[in-house]
């Protein structure tokens, strides 16, 4: 197993890191290199895939806010034509009770006649029987 460790201050090793180190910089040379390309391209009226990717997701964002605005609309018509319904029909409830009321003040004047007469007698006979009940306190 102590053939597997590398050693560190080998002169192998050094040589090792440099071509990785030259990639490396390499890589990041290359990069900026296309960031100029990219920013020239744009410039002189260049579309990138990401450019299209933004559009395409824009579109369709509008698209749903479309749908949605639609969809609203289309609710609040709904809602509004169920409070005129709602409305006829208090209308017509209040119609009916008017009505109802009319037809039922003749009858409820000649017993509220005979009942004002009867509950007096009531309270009457209420007031001359004596309570029996005792109350108790539990502790």
């Amino acid at each position: 197993m102590e053939n597997l460790k590398m050693p560190t201050s080998d002169v192998s090793t050094v040589p090792t890191r440099s071509p990785y180190l030259r990639a490396y910089n390499k890589i990041t040379e290359l990069r900026h290199l296309l960031e100029i390309a990219e920013s020239n391209y744009k410039h002189l009226g260049g579309i990138t895939e990401e450019d299209l990717k933004e559009k395409k997701k824009q579109l369709e964002s509008e698209k749903t806010i479309k749908e949605l605005q639609d969809q609203l609309e289309y609710e609040r018509l709904r809602r509004e034509k169920l409070e005129c319904q709602l409305d006829e029909y208090r209308a017509e409830v209040d119609q009916l009770r008017e009505t109802l009321e009319k037809t039922q003040t003749p009858n409820f004047m000649d017993v509220e006649d005979d009942s004002c007469e009867s509950s007096k007698e009531k309270r009457r006979v209420k007031k001359k029987v004596p309570s029996t009940g005792v109350f108790v306190r539990r502790y």
